[in-house]
């Protein structure tokens, strides 16, 4: 399981967001959306990995999402 913050700049990018997390076959346990200063909004995701994958994979795959300006993870 994997903690993930994101900071997204527009609401929109929520759903690429989770379409992408999904894609790779992982699970959301958990999801808290709250917004933030200057229409961003923060993201907070618990994911069971289901497949191979390392932090820094899956901070890199998470880095293409379109509209992300900040990722934080947590093992």
């Amino acid at each position: 399981k994997v903690k993930v913050r994101v900071i997204l700049d527009e609401r929109d990018a929520l759903e690429n967001l989770i379409t992408r997390i999904h894609q790779q076959k992982n699970i959301i346990e958990n999801i808290t959306i709250r917004d933030i200063k200057k229409g961003k909004i923060e993201v907070n995701l618990k994911i069971v990995i289901r497949k191979k994958m390392t932090l820094p994979d899956l901070y890199h795959d998470l880095t293409h999402v379109e509209h992300v300006c900040t990722i934080a993870l947590e093992h």
